[in-house]
C-alpha cells in the first residue's frame, strides 16, 4: 500500500484499534513503558496525557534500561510494533514486573504472555493510532467519536499543504508546552523520517530559561513552529525568526491531541512531497540495522 493510502485510512485505523481496547485490571504501583521510534513516542504521549488523571507514577524508558525501582508491582506496558527491537526486547526481559505487550507480531509477540496485536504491514511510525489507542485505552475511556475527529482533520489538508510550503527547506525547531508537549516530539520525529531532514524540539516553559537567549540574527534559515507556546516569547523569537504558529482544534484535549497528530502527519508528507523525497524510505535506518546484525 503507497504511504499517501495509509495516510488516508488512518482514521479507520483508530477506529478499528478502538476494538483492541480493555481497561487493565489487577494491582500495581508504577507503569513503566518502554519502546524506541515510532513505538516510543506512544509512550511519550501516553505519560503527559495521563499525568493528571491517574494515581500512578510513569516513567518512560527509550533504551534497554530498567529503573531500579522497578519490580513485581510494575506494570510494564512493552511497545514494539515490528516485535524485534533490540533495545525493547532487552528491557523486556530484564523486567520482574507485569509485563503487558502491544506489537504486531515478531519475537515479543511469541515471548508474552499478555498481548495486544495490532495489524501488520505497517511502517512503525504509520501505526501510530493502532498502538496509541489500546495503549491510551489501558487506563482511560476513549470516546466513540474518536475516529471522527480524525475524518474531520482531512477537511484540513489543504492547511496542512500550506504549512508544508511555509516550512520549505527550512530547518524547523518545534515548540510547546504541555499538555501538549508530545505533539512538539512527533513532529520532530515525523520530519526526519518522512522528509530525511534535521527538526529539533523543546518545550516551554524550560525554553524561556535557556534556549530563548540562542536567537540572533542569525536564524533566517530556520522556522519555530509553535504548537502550545508562550506569546511573550514568541514576541522575542520573532525579531530574529520566522514563527508559524500551529493552531489546535477540538473541544477537549484529548480531541485537539488526536487531531493534531493527524494533521503532522499530513504535513510532513507533503513537505517530503515538496522536497522530493520518499516519506517511505529509511536508508539510514536500514543501514544501522544490517551492522548490527555483523
Amino acid at each position: 500500500m503507497r504511504f499517501s493510502e495509509v495516510l488516508e485510512k488512518e482514521p479507520e485505523q483508530a477506529k478499528n484499534a478502538m476494538e483492541l481496547c480493555k481497561r487493565v485490571q489487577g494491582d500495581f504501583k508504577n507503569i513503566l513503558i518502554s519502546g524506541l521510534g515510532g513505538s516510543g513516542v506512544i509512550g511519550s504521549i501516553v505519560q503527559e496525557f495521563l499525568y493528571d488523571k491517574i494515581d500512578k507514577p510513569i516513567t518512560v524508558s527509550k533504551s534497554a534500561l530498567i529503573p531500579k525501582f522497578c519490580d513485581e508491582k510494575t506494570l510494564h506496558l512493552v511497545i514494539s510494533y515490528s516485535g524485534n527491537t533490540r533495545e525493547t526486547l532487552e528491557a523486556f526481559e530484564c523486567s520482574r514486573g507485569r509485563k503487558i505487550c502491544i506489537t504486531s507480531g515478531g519475537a515479543l509477540a511469541k515471548r508474552g504472555k499478555e498481548v495486544i496485536r495490532v495489524p501488520q504491514g505497517f511502517l512503525p511510525r504509520q501505526a501510530l493510532f493502532c498502538m496509541l489507542v489500546p495503549a491510551l485505552g489501558l487506563f482511560y475511556d476513549l470516546p466513540a467519536e474518536l475516529p471522527q475527529w480524525l475524518e474531520e482533520v482531512k477537511e484540513e489538508r489543504e492547511e496542512a499543504k500550506l504549512m508544508a510550503k511555509r516550512i520549505g527547506e527550512r530547518t524547523p525547531l518545534v515548540y510547546s508546552a504541555y499538555p501538549f508537549a508530545s505533539l512538539a516530539l512527533r513532529f520532530k520525529q515525523q520530519i526526519n523520517e518522512n522528509c530525511k531532514a534535521r527538526a529539533f524540539c523543546n518545550y516551554f516553559p524550560e525554553i524561556n530559561h535557556n534556549e530563548i537567549e540562542s536567537f540572533h540574527n542569525n536564524f533566517r534559515d530556520h522556522i519555530v513552529i509553535s504548537i502550545e507556546g508562550y506569546e511573550e516569547a514568541m514576541d522575542i523569537i520573532r525579531e530574529s525568526c520566522d514563527v508559524l504558529k500551529m493552531e489546535l482544534y477540538g473541544k477537549s484535549d484529548l480531541e485537539k491531541l488526536f487531531k493534531a497528530l493527524y494533521f503532522i502527519d499530513f504535513t510532513t508528507y507533503y513537505l517530503a512531497e515538496l522536497r522530493g523525497v520518499d516519506p517511505a524510505a529509511m536508508p539510514s535506518i536500514n543501514k544501522l540495522k544490517e551492522r548490527a546484525k555483523r
